[in-house]
């Protein structure tokens, strides 16, 4: 059986810190979180979102915010 090859090229991830990031380029950041919680909403008992705080090697600091899918039902 003959091998056959892919058009498509395999992503190459660069090595980065906080602040050389920018939309469209794949890079990757190695960071430490600091600081990790949740948000609740008074009448709700699952959370609405994570926040984090994470320092990359440099000391760069950044915030991130990940927000829960919930249904409706």
């Amino acid at each position: 059986m003959a091998s056959s090859s892919s058009s498509k090229s395999a992503l190459e991830l660069i090595p980065a810190f906080l602040p050389d990031l920018c939309p469209g380029k794949p890079f990757y950041v190695t960071v430490k979180v600091t600081r990790m919680w949740q948000t609740n909403l008074p009448s709700g008992v699952d959370p609405i979102s994570t926040g984090l705080l994470v320092v990359d090697g440099k000391g760069n600091v950044m915030r991130a915010v990940t927000f829960q899918l919930h249904s409706c039902l």
